[in-house]
């Protein structure tokens, strides 16, 4: 009958979450290719030449998943994320190529000349801005440091890099063969917010490239604005997923009985179970002894919303609207932390990391020679700690061991018996630990044999009080007349890095700003004198942010570098390459903007971000000066050609980036996660940075053109004036030549 009642419950399965992660990416994917067809439709207004373009999106995964399993790769979550990112950008090439063609065809031109000229004169930009995404990749994936940086890098851009190049196949083969064979004579009407758009976009176009030092001012405001952002949004490398429960850890004083500390973890219980509906308390797990004890809370783990879900809840919270949600793991353990009255010797403590050590939110490291002095420095350190209101819990490693016995020999007495201490030391540990000697031998085998007090005679303090030693006159003297006896809680862990001992002191905080709470950490531990040889770390958690900042700077170094080499191919100079570069800052800027408006911390996902949208945001500006200089050797003045340029490329460029955030909205929005890691962060990294650099490099860019190109006007007249000096200096006479 027990039996019958008794309930089993799965708490954790992992396969659960990677089914979950895998039915949000599909969803997600889906959701992408009909907000990419939307844009186009809007812009286009032609349904059958929308659905054309949106094929280039099935057609380009297909390719990059042919090739990924001829590789021998899998389509897990990883590859299905850098899938995902794919599905607004493959449609770019595309529309850049059908738009020229539909331009072709309205200046005149018949359909199969139309189709030919409009794919072959945006066939080297469109290359090259293909190019430039992909080489962002690159750099992380062949170079970076970062382990864990160059493992999603490879994992996510090679699907990328397939899906890109099959786009531009697609793009300069079947988008031409396709407008060549697609008729419409129906008359379109361009949206009017377009037309608004377009004209505004021209005044302001003219204004800034008349007035080039006030246009500098507003961008340099513009670009400064980062700081602010930068400072204020989170920074974190916490990749923790899946986690839906969290300790709580009592430490208990030495004269409770067992009683005693059921009646503290019943208490702790009751507290939790008092508010079971509004934590979303799935089970408890208890354990205790006389002077330890400790509680599990399983929480229903969070479902999963849809990207719509979470633009109601959003909006619903921001107006007033209460929308009955769960409360959070976090906002949970706040409360538990808050509602557990203070019992005096009572301290507890909570977690919810399954590693411990420097796992934890806040890890200092303490090291030197003497583990008791260590222990001392440890108790301040942790004062300080403590002070730090976002920090829920402090614990050493001390704190993780059990009582123990310590034995201090009084060296005056053992003098006075004549007793070496070395003595004692060897008998204490050759009686309760045991000694090893020589194995024994026999004509079969070796016989391991061990020396040490049977068990009944090493099971009290008494028995090992009464462990006696003879003094120089031969007289049995206890080890209670040598020593003393203490005792007392002992360390869980002795660690040893580079020949120095060292005690880990461990923070949980529910802060997402680690940042920050390093910031605070400094400031606490600010005067803190440690002795000779005795020094303080932030821990090997501080060391890994650090790393991947150092591998994202050095990411977007290196990315930025390629695409510059990039574009010196194209546009065959050194300097026209940087008006396009400036793209890349000011989409920095509508990234850190993006993140900061949405509370998003910068993790790995939205550093991974950061990589990618270099290879992007340069793509339109590409394009841009790409036709600037057509239009040049055509013969138009260079304020012309811009003015014409922003004119033509306006709304494909609108297209182009619209596609890629429509493809990206369900990633960005919601909180599915990919083995509970989150990759909203990347998605709204994305958006922010793509949207932001879209509207200030349609100025910013050809403003950037003009400064370029008469700084390269500018050293071509030195140049050309040195040499056509040296040219003319030999047929000079020879006493001007010297100078007579």
């Amino acid at each position: 009958d027990v039996y019958k009642r008794q309930e089993v419950d799965i708490l954790f399965n992992q396969g659960d979450f990677i089914k979950e992660s895998i039915d949000n990416l599909k969803n997600a994917a889906v959701w992408g290719g009909v907000f990419a067809f939307l844009v186009i439709y809007f812009f286009l207004r032609r349904f059958r030449m929308s659905i054309l373009l949106n094929l280039a999106i099935p057609l380009s995964i297909m390719v990059s998943m042919t090739v990924l399993y001829f590789i021998g790769w899998t389509m897990n979550l990883i590859t299905m994320v850098g899938l995902m990112i794919s599905i607004g950008m493959v449609v770019d090439n595309s529309i850049v190529v059908l738009e020229n063609i539909y331009r072709r065809r309205t200046e005149g031109m018949d359909r199969k000349k139309a189709a030919g000229v409009g794919a072959s004169e945006v066939s080297l930009a469109i290359t090259m801005a293909t190019f430039t995404s992909i080489v962002v990749f690159l750099p992380l994936i062949l170079m970076s440091s970062d382990a864990g940086f160059k493992f999603y890098m490879l994992r996510i851009g090679l699907p990328v890099i397939f899906a890109l190049l099959a786009s531009l196949v697609v793009a300069m083969i079947f988008i031409p063969l396709a407008a060549n064979k697609i008729v419409s004579k129906k008359q379109v009407k361009e949206p009017e917010i377009i037309k608004k758009l377009d004209t505004i976009y021209q005044k302001i176009l003219a204004w800034s490239l008349g007035h080039r030092l006030e246009t500098f001012i507003i961008l340099i405001m513009i670009f400064y604005s980062m700081m602010f952002a930068i400072e204020n949004v989170a920074s974190t490398e916490s990749l923790e997923g899946n986690i839906n429960d969290f300790h709580l850890r009592m430490e208990l004083p030495d004269n409770y009985t067992l009683e005693d500390a059921g009646r503290i973890v019943k208490m702790v219980e009751d507290t939790i179970m008092s508010k079971a509906d509004l934590y979303q308390v799935r089970a408890l797990d208890a354990g205790y002894r006389e002077t330890f004890a400790r509680v599990r809370v399983f929480l229903i783990p969070e479902e999963t919303k849809a990207w719509y879900q979470a633009i109601i809840e959003g909006t619903a919270e921001f107006i007033g609207i209460d929308m009955n949600i769960p409360m959070s793991r976090d906002s949970v353990i706040e409360d538990v932390k808050r509602r557990i009255p203070e019992m005096p010797g009572v301290k507890i403590r909570t977690s919810w990391r399954r590693q411990s050590g420097d796992e934890s939110s806040i890890a200092l490291s303490l090291y030197g020679d003497d583990t008791r002095k260590l222990a001392e420095l440890s108790e301040e350190v942790e004062r300080r700690l403590s002070g730090i209101p976002e920090i829920v819990s402090v614990e050493t490693d001390r704190e993780k061991g059990e009582n123990e016995i310590q034995v201090i020999v009084n060296r005056e007495q053992a003098k006075k018996y004549g007793i070496n201490p070395r003595t004692i030391s060897g008998t204490v540990m050759y009686a309760l630990r045991g000694i090893q000697l020589p194995k024994y031998q026999t004509e079969n085998k070796e016989i391991d044999m061990t020396i040490q007090l049977k068990e009944e005679d090493r099971e009290t303090l008494q028995q090992l009080k009464n462990i006696t030693f003879f003094s120089t006159n031969g007289k049995e003297i206890p080890l209670a007349a040598v020593a003393d006896f203490f005792i007392k809680k002992g360390f869980g862990e002795i660690h040893r890095e580079d020949g120095k001992t060292y005690l880990s002191i461990q923070a949980n905080t529910t802060e997402k700003n680690l940042g920050m709470i390093y910031a605070k950490v400094d400031k606490a531990m600010a005067g803190f004198e440690m002795p000779y040889g005795y020094k303080w770390t932030k821990g090997q958690r501080f060391n890994r942010m650090e790393e991947s900042d150092d591998s994202m700077f050095f990411g977007i170094i290196m990315s930025i570098t390629f695409v510059f080499l990039l574009m010196g191919i194209l546009f065959e100079s050194f300097v026209l390459p940087l008006s396009v570069i400036i793209a890349v800052p000011f989409s920095f800027v509508g990234a850190y903007w993006m993140l900061y408006i949405t509370d998003t911390p910068l993790d790995l996902m939205s550093r991974i971000g950061f990589i990618i949208l270099i290879g992007i945001v340069v793509n339109n500006s590409i394009v841009l000066i790409d036709l600037v200089n057509r239009l040049r050797k055509e013969g138009f003045a260079r304020f012309d050609a811009l003015m014409e340029a922003g004119y033509k490329r306006f709304r494909p460029i609108l297209m182009t980036a619209f596609t890629t955030i429509g493809g990206l909205i369900p990633m960005a929005v919601g909180n599915a996660k990919m083995i509970g890691m989150s990759y909203a962060p990347m998605g709204r990294t994305i958006i922010g940075g793509l949207i932001f650099s879209t509207f200030v490099s349609l100025v910013a860019v050809p403003w950037a053109y003009t400064i370029f190109d008469d700084m390269r006007n500018y050293f071509k007249r030195i140049v050309g004036g040195i040499l056509l000096r040296k040219k003319k200096l030999p047929d000079m006479p020879a006493d001007i030549i010297a100078g007579k």
